[in-house]
């Protein structure tokens, strides 16, 4: 039983209601009937029947000519099946060919040459290799053998004497034979190397002599002659058992080196040993240099470049899962990332190709399967590729201790927001340690986990708020009680000194835990197996109630992390819990189920009940009501399956099936139906389709079953899918914030959600104006793009007034500008479609106000004196009144006046530089700054206008642009020469202008250059100031980042930020902050260049947010990035 335990109860009731408090304006998906097929939910590999028998071996090729990649696959039983390939990621259903005794290793090559891929299969239990011709349309003939001795383990195929017809060579008991081909499928054996020294096959030409070879093993390195024979093999020292082994130049030097993966000595423990030699171009290699991966040996091994950067990297297949470990080019590698394919991949059973046509490296991985009621005793598992070196699966995460890299099977898994940045935490708990991973809000989670050492054995989690203070909190289960004064580093281990306890770790709110002090420690039971909390006195304290193998004991909290007093109250299991055969309480579940609106208790029984206490809202229980079932509860979860306002009981069994017990709203439950799954250790509930349902996941092994509900209490047949080593716990949650619900396994696999989209809405400007123009951007995208393009509406609204609709395109815009004052809650919804759930967005709360008028000085004059006051209209409701003077719209670098209540201040000290002064006057209007802003002309020397937009020297998009300038010192009018035939000329336009701006239309759109001069006319002459662009044409576009790579880490505590020109763009600045989206406490730079450098970065881990703001056709647009600082 794997306990997953719930924030609080009052969060797991609203949990349960969730899809009946839901604004009934939003749509939802329509259910589908029982039994319709449904949308796979979650982004998992696909694996595909690959046989009758267990599998052994695997090739790729395109046997049926149809440009789609396919795969022949060998059979433990003496058969070859055939996957052919759609194209699209799916493959045809297998076809079988009999086959040999024990085929062990496959080849494709063209043997015979006549333009058809042929297949060479060696058979171990008949000592032969077999030739298997292929017809061209996917079909094979019956093969012909030729006998190369016994104990065949392993073929290759290359052409080993250079007439271009593939050669074989052959490992027969650690000895390696050769067969000359003869170009009509046929075989001449003319040697036999290596014994007995011999581990596995590759080729490659390993001293440049443009000569292939063969690597057999460390010590078994035969140098071609080139005309099908070997000289004597030479090799150096070998390290761990080798099972596989891959070819490639992974440090850039031009010479071959050699990846050898197999099991290795960690302590004791078998472990999964990558091995490198480096080739030194001469048929030798340099010492070898290893390192660990994930799981027990390496059973696959292949070197290719999976990200795009040019360097090979490393894919192999060990335990349960494939590892990808991208090279940096230098003969060292980046640390792994895993990616579950189900149980016990094979030795050697990796192919990579582009199985979907997107031109991406897709993995089809050979594995014994995951659910042998689906495909047997062996599957082909694919990954489809992103591109980028990630893969379409569940991302699996390793757990550290220090440098120590483990599992955590056997434990128990929680999720909240542990930090307070919004975004879902994994809390982690297994034998005496708790893991924190912080979420990146992504679907991902940060690297290097916190960890926290606690008591003996833990037995179960439960995380809620539990010192009143807003920070999450954790209570852990044990399963005895230990005591120490300080459980820091360099103290005794633990030590038990009775049967069960509850030890409270206190959260920081930062993501961080207190030390674990002997007062937060509390003795319960004897062997407790659940816990959860709910206010059972309803003293708005949190309580916990723990389950063992005859009670259930409520822990009521004194609201300061402690639970000092604990009462117990049987269940009706027996009480012998040492019998493991005798019925005891197994799992825990709070929820209000008699509508009284105080909690009740249920606990499952490994005799196949269900007991309920139900609660008096005094902190006691009543005596236990018990409801029993066909098969055994192992593991609870509640919810309202059947849309009747009242909670039902869902519980597992372990050994897979699930039993719904249907609440009758009075604490009493009907008689409970089965549903077939193939995992049940853990059970879940949650709307995870989008169709306003409750549906149940369960978990087992390697595997997760999805029923979707049918709102009628009843379940669809299971849909299963992979996850990583294990599933015995699970907890649900939204992981990547696109409105679907997401799985997290114990073991620490996420499952993303594929129906989910990210939506976003922004406003041009908040806090905004009384009759000010608004413009709210919706951006909308499917969360997975592996998943496809979202179809349906896009809906934004005003509270609930429609303020626009669009069809889903990626960008809608809604331009308002009636907003009357006050604050307005905005939200875009998407409608959903067959694909992709409905989802509607955070609310963005937009301030509306009429803040104060400025009165004099006159709006745009010439100041005449450097100490100037100015004088506003007040605004109704302002408690304060401040005012920024600055070079440029919104700074302060001229003056600030904080006027307090006041309708004026006077500004001295003023500059006589005759340049625009920028003044924003702002209105504190119900906590919230409103502003207005002005243009006034500082005192000074007469002094020319200046062009301030576009920027000069940039590109004029289009056929029409607005040239601004400044205002200049005493000018008293204007004029704009324009024209293509150098300075002064004006063929295009000529424009008198008593204003600092003028709009010019018909430009070319050639990328000539364009002569513009502007005049300014200064006591009673003219002057000017002439500029050069360029003509282009084209759609403006604000600048985008280039470095550092938008998502990355910046280490140190400074970083210079470039970006693109844009299009059409004239001014650029940059916000630099930590509090989110749009923050700028770190950095706030105006600039006209394309870079910008900024210090004071944190060094604490924290997420970096970056807005880039381009000025575009007299408009800012923005484009924001994070970064995380490690």
């Amino acid at each position: 039983m794997r306990q997953v335990a719930a924030v609080s109860f009052f969060l797991v009731f609203t949990a349960v209601f969730s899809a009946y408090s839901q604004d009934l304006t939003q749509a939802k998906r329509t259910p589908a009937a029982s039994g319709s097929t449904q949308p796979n939910v979650f982004l998992t590999p696909k694996q595909y029947p690959a046989g009758p028998s267990g599998v052994t071996s695997i090739a790729k090729g395109d046997f049926n000519n149809d440009s789609y990649m396919d795969v022949a696959v060998t059979n433990v039983s003496g058969t070859i099946t055939v996957l052919l390939g759609k194209g699209d990621g799916t493959f045809q259903a297998p076809v079988s060919y009999p086959a040999l005794s024990s085929p062990v290793s496959i080849a494709a090559a063209d043997l015979n040459g006549d333009g058809k891929l042929d297949l060479a299969v060696a058979n171990s239990g008949s000592g032969s290799i077999s030739v298997f011709l292929g017809n061209g349309d996917g079909t094979f003939q019956s093969h012909t053998d030729v006998a190369v001795g016994t104990s065949v383990q392993m073929l290759t195929v290359a052409d080993f004497n250079g007439d271009g017809k593939p050669d074989l060579a052959v490992l027969v008991d650690g000895m390696v034979s050769v067969l000359i081909g003869k170009g009509d499928a046929t075989f001449n054996a003319i040697g036999e190397y290596a014994k007995p020294c011999a581990t596995y096959l590759a080729t490659g030409d390993f001293n440049g002599d443009g000569k292939t070879d063969i690597v057999a093993g460390r010590q078994c390195v035969l140098l071609g002659n080139g005309d099908g024979t070997f000289q004597p093999p030479v090799g150096s020292q070998k390290i761990g058992n080798t099972v596989s082994t891959a070819v490639g130049d992974i440090n850039g030097d031009g010479k071959l080196d050699l990846i050898e993966g197999g099991i290795g000595d960690s302590d004791g423990t078998p472990r999964a040993l990558v091995v490198v030699l480096l080739g030194n171009g001469d048929g030798t290699f340099q010492p070898p240099q290893g390192f660990f991966g994930y799981g027990s040996g390496v059973q696959g091994l292949l070197l290719a470049d999976v990200n795009g950067d040019s360097h090979p990297d490393i894919v192999l297949s060990s335990s349960e899962n494939v590892e990808v470990v991208n090279g940096k080019g230098d003969g060292t590698f980046e640390p792994g990332v895993l990616y579950p394919v189900g149980n016990r991949p094979v030795a050697g059973g990796l192919v990579l190709s582009d199985f979907t046509g997107s031109g991406r490296l897709d993995l089809a991985v050979l594995t014994s399967c995951a659910n042998p009621s689906i495909c047997g005793d062996g599957a082909v598992t694919l990954l489809r590729g992103k591109g980028d070196g990630t893969y379409v699966a569940p991302a699996s995460y390793y757990i550290f201790e220090g440098d120590e890299r483990f599992d955590a099977v056997g434990g128990w898994v929680a999720v909240g927001d542990f930090d307070g940045d919004g975004k879902l935490d994994v809390l982690e708990v297994f034998d005496t340690r708790a893991f924190i991973s912080l979420g990146n809000g992504d679907g991902t989670v940060q690297t290097g986990q916190r960890y926290y050492q606690v008591a003996y054995q833990s037995d179960g989690a439960v995380v809620g708020d539990f010192n009143g203070d807003g920070k999450l909190d954790a209570a852990i289960l044990h399963s005895c009680d230990v005591f120490y004064s300080d459980p820091g580093p360099g103290n005794p281990p633990p030590y038990c000194v009775s049967a069960g306890s509850v030890g409270v770790l206190l959260g920081n709110g930062n993501g961080t835990w207190q030390r674990w002090p002997e007062s937060l420690y509390f003795g319960v039971g004897d062997t407790p197996t659940s816990i959860a909390t709910g206010d059972f006195n309803q003293d708005g304290k949190l309580d916990l109630v723990v389950s063992d193998g005859a009670n259930a004991y409520i822990l009521l909290g004194n609201g300061d992390g402690t639970f000092p007093v604990h009462q117990a109250y049987p269940t009706g299991a027996a009480a012998d819990y040492l019998n493991p055969f005798l019925p005891n309480a197994q799992s825990v579940v709070v929820g209000d189920f008699n509508g009284d609106g105080a909690p009740d208790v249920a606990v499952s029984n490994s005799d196949g009940g269900i007991a309920v206490l139900l609660g008096n809202g005094d902190g006691t229980l009543r005596a236990p009501q018990l409801f029993p079932a066909i098969k055994s509860s192992q593991s609870l979860a509640i919810g309202d399956l059947n849309r009747d306002g009242k909670l039902d009981i869902v519980a597992s069994d372990g050994s897979g099936s699930i039993s719904i017990f249907l609440g009758n709203g009075d604490g009493t439950f009907q008689t409970s139906k089965v549903y077939a799954a193939v995992g049940s250790q853990s059970v879940t509930v949650g709307d995870f389709n989008g169709d306003g349902i409750l549906d149940v996941a369960s978990g087992t092994g390697h595997t997760v079953s999805l029923l979707l509900g049918n709102g009628d209490g009843s379940l669809q047949p299971p849909v299963n899918y992979i996850v990583g080593l294990s599933a015995t716990g699970l907890a649900a949650g939204d992981f990547n914030g696109d409105g679907a619900l997401d799985l997290v396994t114990e073991d620490f696999s996420i499952l993303l959600n594929r129906q989910g989209t990210q939506l976003n809405v922004q406003s041009s400007r908040n806090p905004s104006n009384v009759g000010q123009p608004v413009t709210f951007t919706v951006t909308s995208a499917a969360s997975l793009p592996e998943t496809g393009l979202p179809s349906g509406t896009i809906t934004l609204r005003d509270g609930s007034t429609v303020l626009g609709e669009s069809g889903v395109s990626g960008v809608f815009d809604v331009k308002v500008s009636g907003l009357t004052a006050g604050t307005h809650q905005i939200t875009a919804t998407y409608s959903g479609d067959n694909n992709f759930q409905p989802h509607t967005t955070a609310i963005l709360t937009e301030h509306v106000g009429a803040p104060a008028t400025m009165i004099s000085p006159a709006l745009g004059s010439i100041l005449t004196s450097t100490t100037v006051t100015f004088a506003w209209k007040a605004a109704a409701g302002a408690s304060q009144y401040s005012l920024y003077l600055g070079t440029k719209p919104g700074r302060d670098d001229l003056g600030y006046v904080n006027a307090h209540s006041s309708t004026s201040a006077t500004v001295k000290n003023l500059p006589s530089t005759g340049s625009s002064l920028y003044v924003t006057l702002f209105s504190l209007v119900g906590g919230v700054y409103y502003s207005n802003s002005y243009t006034y002309i500082l005192p000074g020397t007469p002094a020319k206008a200046k062009m301030t937009s576009p920027l000069p020297g940039t590109m004029l998009v289009g056929k029409d642009a607005t040239f601004t300038w400044s205002h200049g010192t005493g000018v008293t009018y204007y004029s704009l020469y324009v024209g293509t035939k150098g300075y002064g000329t004006h063929d295009l336009d000529f424009i008198n202008a008593t204003t600092t701006s003028a709009s010019v239309s018909n430009l070319p759109a050639d990328g000539s250059t364009i002569y513009v001069q502007v005049n300014s006319y200064i006591d009673g002459a003219w002057t000017s100031q002439s500029y050069t662009y360029i003509s282009g044409s084209g759609t403006p576009a604000p600048a985008t980042m280039i470095s550092p790579t938008p998502g990355s880490s910046i280490s140190g505590n400074s970083a210079t930020f470039t970006w693109t020109s844009g299009v059409g763009v004239s001014e650029f600045s940059l916000y630099v902050g930590t509090g989110g989206v749009g923050s700028h406490n770190i950095a706030f730079i105006e600039t006209g260049t394309t870079s910008a450098t900024v210090t004071g970065l944190p060094a604490t881990g924290a997420t970096i947010y970056v807005r880039l703001n381009s000025f575009v056709n007299g408009a800012w647009q923005w484009v924001d990035y994070s970064y995380r600082n490690p």
